[in-house]
């Protein structure tokens, strides 16, 4: 019989005893057959290294390094014990150095872009990458090293791009197959153009259009995809330091009690309420930093940050603040001057050409 159903079928009878999951099961069906290493200690032992790295930390499983083994070895993707003949299994194991190192190079790598257990917003995303890695030779020193600068920030920008557009949801075993495809057949530098060719393949796009730029502007404080767009427009920070996601104007100066303690009407209290956590009042700071900022007034903390004008000009720069007035009353004043400051970065980053018309933000009520 098929076994994959038998396993099933077990899965469901077996309900009232020991819980064993479809990844349970699979792992001792495909790791049987190692002769050289004890395959279930290797792969939990990998899984744990892996989940180690970052903060918080990674949120790896068994699943994944098994989908990883059949990536990296060049066989039939699908998740199915079908995939892990006797035959297969022996490859895996044969690669087996190779496919972990790869796999811990990937993750170390991902952690120094800034990524940790919230930003990565899909596991699936480091295969590509490991498989990558692994073709290249296993470079030493490939996260840290200068001569590999370059390709590390084409690796980050394309994986960066890939999450925003939720390329690895949905039909991910294809998706990994055809980025797979387009990483077996190029040497040289990460070959970002060709996988773009191949996602497009299966109806993946990695353009951007106007209205999914500005739809960017909606992701608010704290999530994964907020990582994801300030990083684009940091991309020369050194995420192995921990940075926080600051509010440019404090959440605590936007309460509808100071706002109406401060003499603002209704629409600029509800706007406030609406957007306060969104990226056009965020910006990514060092961790101390941000600290001594707390719900200091913005202009207040930047003439003690930054005590010349050349130094205020440089910071402005930097992240993007327009030259408006950046207080609790203008809020709405404020946030729509670097709305527009940020799409149009972001859309020269993505490729967008079309001029964009800002409507993301969310409207007064009432």
């Amino acid at each position: 019989q098929d076994l994959d159903k038998v396993l099933q079928i077990f899965i469901r009878v077996n309900s009232g005893g020991t819980q064993l999951s479809y990844s349970d099961l699979l792992l001792s069906t495909a790791t049987a057959q190692w002769k050289k290493y004890d395959a279930r200690q290797e792969i939990t032992s990998l899984v744990d290294e892996l989940n180690a790295v970052g903060s918080p930390p990674f949120r790896f499983d068994k699943d994944f390094v098994l989908k990883s083994c059949l990536v990296l070895c060049d066989l039939d993707v699908r998740f199915k014990v079908t995939n892990f003949t006797s035959i297969n299994s022996a490859i895996i194991e044969d690669k087996w150095a190779e496919v972990s190192q790869a796999l811990r190079q990937a993750v170390r790598l991902l952690s120094v872009f800034g990524f940790n257990g919230l930003t990565l917003t899909s596991n699936n995303s480091v295969i590509p990458v490991a498989y990558y890695l692994m073709k290249s030779g296993l470079p030493e020193m490939y996260s840290d090293s200068q001569a590999f600068r370059n390709d590390r920030m084409m690796v980050r920008q394309w994986l960066t791009i890939a999450l925003l557009k939720g390329t690895f949801g949905g039909q991910s075993d294809t998706v990994l197959a055809n980025i797979r495809t387009a990483l077996r057949e190029h040497d040289g530098r990460f070959p970002t153009d060709a996988i773009g060719a191949q996602l497009l393949k299966v109806g993946r796009s990695s353009r951007f259009e106007r209205e999914e730029v500005e739809g960017l502007m909606d992701n608010r404080y704290g999530r994964g995809q907020t990582f994801l767009v300030l990083s684009l427009l940091y991309p020369s920070l050194d995420y192995r330091n921990l940075f926080h996601q600051d509010h440019i104007i404090a959440r605590s100066r936007l309460s509808q009690a100071r706002l109406r303690a401060a003499g603002a009407d209704t629409q600029t209290m509800w706007f406030a309420e609406g957007n306060l956590d969104c990226i056009p009042n965020l910006q990514l700071i060092e961790g101390t930093p941000n600290q001594e900022k707390s719900d200091a007034p913005f202009h207040d903390w930047l003439s003690q940050t930054c005590r010349t004008d050349a130094a205020r000009r440089d910071y402005y720069e930097k992240h993007f603040i327009p030259p408006v007035d950046a207080t609790p009353t203008n809020f709405r004043g404020f946030f729509e001057a670097r709305e527009r400051l940020l799409v149009e970065r972001l859309g020269s980053l993505l490729g967008v050409t079309d001029n964009v018309s800002l409507s993301g933000a969310a409207q007064p009520q009432g």
